[in-house]
């Protein structure tokens, strides 16, 4: 498997904290949300916007950098964080018709882990023949399932789209690992964005645990599954040249970085700009890493890992092609 293409799609103009703010006077500061956070803007998706049509601006990006056409395409896969834009069909179907696409296609919800699990499924796909594969991660956070009241949730969620195309290795591509791990144990930890949950009535996406509790949570659960990934590819830490993290805040990142003594220059760093976008950060990054930093080259080594409500986590290694 390697990866053809990338594309991102942010809807509308940046939005600082201030004018977000704006929106809910008095909840907290611009300066707060920074020194919280780290984020410094955000993007909202427009009246007539959808989470379907944003994952189709993106992979009309992807494609073209990619240079396949949307009939060529074997399977197009949707992730979602919080299940796309109605119970049913599947988002998706607003992609394949925007993309005048007929391939097979779903959706996936798997939180913030849900790309991750697109991409397994994707390169398996790839692996027995059925290639080029489409991925998407596509959210709307911002006009349903913010509460902007909650000062914890409010500041830090954006719109927007990232779009993957893989396909079979020309030389020495390859998804070297991949390791996923659900703790339904643990189902209520994060956040949920359930109409059904007393603790939401709104469908609104409320985080039921503390802020320590959450990071303890990716603290211990995201290392193991960053081993099992790097085992499974038989290499090390150090071994590894490029990281593609989740990251739901800009603070948060900085820190995971020094706790698992990541390379920080080889890390691209998006939420800042972007606000908490679930599902997308980690194809965001990915994007980031192709199209604006140094790298990667044939043969280098992507880390890639998230994790989410469920809690569902996993990491994964990509060998570049």
């Amino acid at each position: 498997m390697c990866v053809l293409g990338t594309g991102v799609y942010l809807p509308g103009a940046a939005i600082s904290n201030r004018d977000w703010l704006a929106r809910s006077p008095g909840l907290t500061t611009a300066e707060a949300i920074e020194d919280v956070t780290g984020i410094l803007s955000r993007h909202a998706a427009g009246p007539e916007e959808s989470v379907g049509s944003m994952a189709a601006e993106a992979a009309r990006v992807a494609l073209a950098r990619a240079g396949v056409a949307p009939s060529a395409l074997a399977r197009v896969i949707l992730a979602c964080s919080h299940g796309g834009d109605r119970r049913g069909p599947a988002t998706v179907n607003t992609v394949m018709d925007k993309l005048n696409a007929t391939c097979g296609a779903f959706d996936v919800n798997n939180g913030c882990h849900s790309f991750l699990t697109a991409l397994d499924i994707g390169a398996r796909l790839v692996a027995t023949g059925e290639g080029p594969v489409l991925l998407l991660a596509s959210e709307l956070v911002t006009r349903e399932l913010l509460n902007p009241k909650d000062h914890r949730t409010y500041p830090l969620f954006g719109d927007g789209a990232a779009a993957v195309v893989i396909g079979p290795p020309r030389r020495q591509g390859a998804l070297l690992s991949s390791v996923h791990r659900q703790r339904g144990d643990m189902l209520e930890s994060l956040f949920v964005p359930c109409a059904q949950d007393t603790l939401s009535p709104k469908g609104q996406i409320h985080f039921a645990a503390s802020g320590r509790v959450m990071r303890t949570l990716v603290e211990d659960l995201l290392p193991q599954v960053m081993q099992e990934a790097l085992d499974q590819a038989g290499m090390t830490m150090a071994e590894v040249d490029w990281v593609a993290p989740h990251q739901p805040n800009a603070v948060w990142l900085e820190r995971l970085i020094t706790r698992l003594n990541l390379p920080s220059d080889r890390v691209p760093r998006v939420v800042h700009r972007t606000g908490n976008v679930p599902s997308a950060l980690v194809p965001m990054g990915l994007h980031e890493l192709f199209t604006r930093m140094s790298g990667p080259k044939p043969g280098d080594r992507v880390l890639m890992m998230a994790i989410g409500a469920g809690v569902a986590y996993g990491a994964a290694v990509l060998r570049v092609d």
